[in-house]
Order: structure tokens, then C-alpha cells, then sequence
């Protein structure tokens, strides 16, 4: 088998469609199927609007690479459906590039809508649409001349016009445009950065006339980075967190420490010597002795 002629007649399926008006993905997507129909062990495809570039790797480990320029697109939906066909019959059937070739030239000598059709479609269309968005007269006129030199200009009497049509004026008006847009945000990083300055100079300025002390000041700062708009509120959110961080340990301890007060007392029994000692006992504190001193010292049990 040609490997060579096999990509090339899956190259032309992928020119087609992205002529006839296919999306990038689909374009990659049809060409990768195939690639893999025909059994090839590595395919790599990179489609654009102007070039598609495919790699293959062979079962004999041949390299293969091929890139195809991209002239011009038309949307041809009609191709399309039929291109699409096509890659869904050589995925299934893997056929020799011979017939592959035949079937494709069919598909590419296919008649398109005559050229005046085409014209006044999208004369019809762009006007519509002028309108439709709520333009007047004066929009719909200049709409039809604009969408008849949208409908010329991919042909060869736009080939013609681009002698009489020169877009150098709008393009030096987009260089200076971007020229300007640069100086200007160089400016903006310039004032940005001399702000930025100045703002740092007046805090440390601040700071050192005012907090003396390595630990005041280190506070300060941290509150003022934090909450330069509003440091007092700042100071108050900050102790806070603060002060739930030392409750949060304090609160396991006191949840310790209640488990062991409360419990009452229980009843043991004295073993019994003798008669005299029947049926007495003595009572016997279940709190943990903490609590059991507190309360002997202090006749209350501890408050919260």
C-alpha cells in the first residue's frame, strides 16, 4: 500500500472540508479517524484556517509528513455533507486510494450556486440583518454595498478591486492605534509604580514615628497592609481571631473538667464483720478529686 498517496488523498478530504466551511475540530477529528482506520501506529494533525500539517508514523515505521496550504474558504454545505460521507465511508471501508481519489474529485467537481445567486443571497441577507437590529434606510443602503463587497472580494473581481482598494490608510491607523495603546499602559505601569512607591514611603514614614518597638510595629504594619481603609476595624477583627485561638484549647479543658463534676455520690457497702454492721455502707464521691477539694475548701461547687 502507497502510504504517501493514502495521506494525500485524506489531506484533500481535509482541505475540502475546511473550504466548504467545517470546523477546526472536525476538520482534526475527520482526519485522525482515518488516519487510524488505515492502521497507522501515530498520527499527529494540526488544522488552522490556513494550513493543515499531518505526521504519520507507518505499521513499517515510516515517518510521513505532509502540509497543505489554504487559499481561500467558501461555505459550501451541501460539499460538506458529502465530505462528510466520504470520511465516514473510507473509516469503514479503508479503500485503496485509487477509489478514494474518484470519489473525492466527484465530490470537489460538484455544482455550486450560480455566482449572481450567491451575490444577491448575501446582498438579501446582510440588508435583513441591517434591519432586523434596527437599522434605517440610510443603514439598509449602505448594508447592500457592503455585503456585495463581502461577496466579491474572496472572488476574482475582488482581485480586481484590491488595484482600486488599498487598505494601507486602515492599516497604519491600526499601527499607530496599537502604538499609542502601548505607550499609554507604559504610562499607567509608570504612574501605578510611582504610586505604589509614595503609598510605601508615607507607611514606613508612619510606622517609624509612631511604634518604637520591634513587636508594635510589626503589628501595626500587619494591620495596616491588611486593612488600609479601615485600621480600627481592622485591630477588632484581628483580636478576635486572636482570642478564638487561645478559647479554642481553654474550651477542651473546661469540657475536661465538667465530666468530672456533678456526679454525685455512691453507696458502698461495708463487708460485714459482724452483726452490728449489717446493711450500713459508706458513701463514696464519683467527681474527680479536683473537685473533691474545691468543695470541701470552698462548701460551693466552682462557677464557670
Amino acid at each position: 500500500m502507497d502510504y504517501n498517496r493514502i495521506v494525500q488523498e485524506i489531506l484533500n478530504i481535509g482541505e475540502e472540508l475546511l473550504k466548504s466551511g467545517a470546523e477546526i475540530f472536525r476538520v482534526e477529528d475527520s482526519l485522525y479517524r482515518m488516519c487510524r482506520s488505515y492502521g497507522f501506529v501515530r498520527s499527529d494533525v494540526y488544522a488552522s484556517q490556513i494550513n493543515i500539517q499531518m505526521t504519520v508514523e507507518t505499521p513499517e515505521g515510516e515517518i510521513i509528513t505532509q502540509i497543505r496550504y489554504i487559499e481561500m474558504t467558501s461555505p459550501h454545505y451541501d460539499k460538506l455533507d458529502q465530505l462528510n460521507n466520504l470520511s465516514r465511508y473510507v473509516c469503514a471501508n479503508t479503500p485503496k486510494q485509487a477509489e478514494i481519489h474518484e470519489r473525492y474529485e466527484k465530490i470537489a467537481k460538484s455544482k455550486v450556486l450560480a455566482f449572481p445567486l450567491m451575490v444577491l443571497a448575501q446582498i438579501v441577507s446582510g440588508t435583513s440583518f441591517a434591519i432586523f437590529f434596527g437599522g434605517g434606510r440610510n443603514d439598509a443602503i449602505v448594508a447592500v454595498f457592503a455585503s456585495a463587497a463581502m461577496a466579491l472580494l474572496p472572488t476574482e473581481i475582488g482581485a480586481h478591486l484590491e488595484d482600486y482598494i488599498t487598505f494601507s490608510d486602515i492599516s497604519e491607523c491600526l499601527a499607530r492605534n496599537r502604538e499609542y495603546a502601548g505607550r499609554m499602559r507604559r504610562e499607567m505601569d509608570r504612574i501605578l509604580a510611582y504610586e505604589n512607591r509614595q503609598r510605601e514611603d508615607a507607611l514606613n514614614t508612619y510606622l517609624d514615628n509612631n511604634f518604637h518597638t520591634p513587636e508594635t510595629r510589626e503589628i501595626a504594619e500587619a494591620v495596616l497592609r491588611r486593612f488600609p481603609d479601615n485600621p480600627k476595624e481592622g485591630v477588632k477583627e484581628i483580636r478576635k481571631s486572636l482570642q478564638a485561638k487561645i478559647d479554642e484549647p481553654l474550651n477542651q479543658i473546661i469540657e475536661e473538667l465538667e465530666k468530672g463534676m456533678g456526679n454525685g455520690v455512691a453507696v458502698v457497702e461495708i463487708p460485714e464483720y459482724d452483726n452490728q454492721m449489717r446493711g450500713r455502707g459508706i458513701k463514696v464521691s464519683n467527681n474527680d478529686p479536683w473537685y473533691q477539694r474545691y468543695y470541701k475548701e470552698n462548701k460551693h461547687k466552682p462557677s464557670k
